[in-house]
């Protein structure tokens, strides 16, 4: 079942489709459910942070390696996640990340923090996802910065994104479809895949299926690939 993301008309036929054909609900829960486990689990996730860490490129061996100081709590490595607002999307996500990295020191921010708040520390890895906040960027160390791409709209202007994020080395992308446009984008930039994930012993099926269910939706009417 595909549907363009702009047509709401084309994405409510297939709704109605799909709500109107139990053998088709089925399959596609099914075929839902093993790409889900097999891509978004949340034990992959968590490998693909760790291994910004631990497997660095080489020009984060430096501070990898480093000797360390032994700090007050048993933290392997620090970090900054830099988010658009509070209680949104990435500060949610970033704060469901630290509970599942507890070597992970953390501190969440958002820009409006960030423009007043001077850090007192040094981290070793800086993740920012309002990256098109200028003045914002400028302040941020590229050997140390995570660039986080999460939608493919995102790099529809390559003026913006070169001039705002040209200078860093690292990108984070939410897919391996950003991944690879990454990829061929700046072959010499090291694009590291950060992507969602599911935690599938939260979010399950039901043991019996509910008679009724009310199918809603959340959108932004202000970004046409988040409208419905």
């Amino acid at each position: 079942m595909k549907a363009p993301h702009d047509d709401p008309v084309a994405i409510s036929r297939q709704l109605i489709r799909l709500l109107s054909d139990e053998e088709l609900w089925n399959e596609v829960r099914e075929a839902q459910l093993k790409e889900l486990e097999e891509k978004f689990n949340l034990e992959d996730v968590l490998d693909n942070y760790e291994k910004v860490f631990e497997s660095t490129p080489s020009a984060w061996g430096e501070w990898v390696s480093a000797p360390r100081p032994s700090p007050e709590h048993e933290y392997e490595y620090s970090a900054l996640f830099i988010v658009d607002v509070h209680n949104w999307a990435w500060d949610i996500a970033s704060r469901g990340l630290l509970q599942n990295l507890p070597e992970v020191q953390g501190d969440i921010v958002s820009r409006q923090d960030l423009m007043e708040w001077v850090p007192t520390k040094e981290y070793d890895a800086i993740f920012v996802y309002p990256w098109a906040n200028k003045e914002l960027m400028k302040r941020l160390d590229p050997e140390k910065t995570i660039v986080c791409i999460a939608g493919g709209e995102q790099l529809d202007n390559k003026t913006i994104f070169d001039e705002i994020c040209g200078r860093f080395n690292f990108y984070g992308a939410c897919n391996r479809e950003i991944q690879e446009t990454l990829k061929r984008r700046y072959p010499h930039k090291t694009i590291l895949l950060l992507s969602h994930g599911v935690d599938t012993n939260l979010f399950k099926p039901p043991k019996k299926e509910p008679e009724d269910f009310e199918v809603g939706w959340v959108g932004n009417t202000g970004r046409k690939s988040k409208r419905f």
